[in-house]
């Protein structure tokens, strides 16, 4: 804590705060950003609808009555495209009409006015983003599954399936990457490409650093740290240990309320069945009780050696039930 210049277990607290307003604008967008970048992108269809209807329909040669016959089929055929074209240009200008009342748009936004541009570098972000998400995700999946298949306790059958999950994994990671680059491209300033090599030498969370280029870069934030995150983590750990400590006062001493009253009940019952001139289940109940008996002398040796660790504070003496 003195060299993260924490001076208090409290900031813990803070930082944790943080992480979860961090967390909570992850997920999802703001409206107002979602409604602009729609309103954007509709605009966008709606330029290039306008543009293709403003080329006139094409006069088709018909010099024979065969080229006659072909030219009014290939004519119908354009006019069926054209008429579909104007009627998805009409439902466009419909939810951009709409969108300007949500948003209340006095005046259509301009190709390259002032909100344009704005919005323009918010969906190009938007869309980067997008791809560094699935990017990040099939990267620590592939990580994760890289560990399993490393663990010397699996079968080699298990090995092999995880083998062949993760050929299906990289080729899904290459269809990321492609994406992520392509995306990283648009960006102006143009973004850092990332190689097939760099994604495969990605071996422990805190080598993956594509976060940096996310919404928000929280790699400067003290909660974001390694130390900070191990340091945090520690933090909730005591105070979690101080709640199993009061938990344990009282699980102790009926563990050992129910040992000592488990094997006066198969004294009782052993002793009982002889009066009762049944030795043989007599005899049963009685290595029952010695069996029980190994696991209790067991358990209570090493109840009391915790006892002797300091800040010990359960009591060892069986209570009455």
């Amino acid at each position: 804590m003195l060299s993260m210049g924490v001076e208090s277990r409290s900031v813990f607290e803070t930082w944790l705060d943080k992480e979860k307003v961090f967390l909570a604008t992850l997920s999802k967008e703001p409206a107002q950003e979602t409604l602009e970048m729609e309103y954007y992108q509709k605009l966008v269809n709606l330029r290039d609808l306008e543009s293709s209807l403003t080329v006139g329909l094409p006069m088709l040669p018909a010099d024979t009555d065969a080229m006659y016959a072909a030219a009014a089929s290939q004519m119908r055929r354009i006019e069926t495209q054209w008429r579909h074209a104007i009627e998805t240009r009409d439902k466009t200008q419909a939810v951009v009409e709409d969108l300007e009342i949500r948003l209340s748009i006095a005046l259509r936004w301009e190709n390259n006015g002032e909100d344009w541009i704005r919005v323009a570098k918010m969906a190009t972000n938007r869309r980067y983003q997008r791809a560094i998400d699935a990017l990040e995700g099939l990267v620590v999946a592939r990580m994760f599954e890289l560990s399993k298949a490393y663990i010397c306790t699996q079968g080699i059958n298990w090995r092999k399936h995880i083998a062949k999950a993760l050929q299906g994994r990289s080729k899904g990671i290459k269809s990321a990457l492609e994406g992520n680059n392509d995306a990283a491209t648009a960006m102006c300033p143009a973004c850092t490409q990332l190689s097939w090599e760099q994604i495969v030498d990605y071996a422990f969370l805190a080598d993956f650093d594509l976060l940096c280029n996310g919404r928000e870069d929280i790699r400067g934030e003290p909660w974001a740290q390694p130390a900070g995150r191990v340091t945090m983590d520690q933090h909730f750990k005591l105070l979690r240990a101080d709640e199993e400590i009061a938990c344990l006062n009282l699980e102790i001493p009926r563990r050992v309320t129910h040992m000592v009253d488990e094997d006066a009940f198969l004294i009782y019952q052993a002793q009982r069945l002889v009066r009762e001139g049944n030795p043989g289940l007599a005899h049963q109940v009685t290595v029952q009780r010695m069996e029980r008996g190994r696991f209790n002398t067991l358990h209570m040796e090493w109840l009391v050696k915790l006892s002797k660790e300091p800040g010990f504070t359960a009591s060892l003496i069986p209570g009455v039930s």
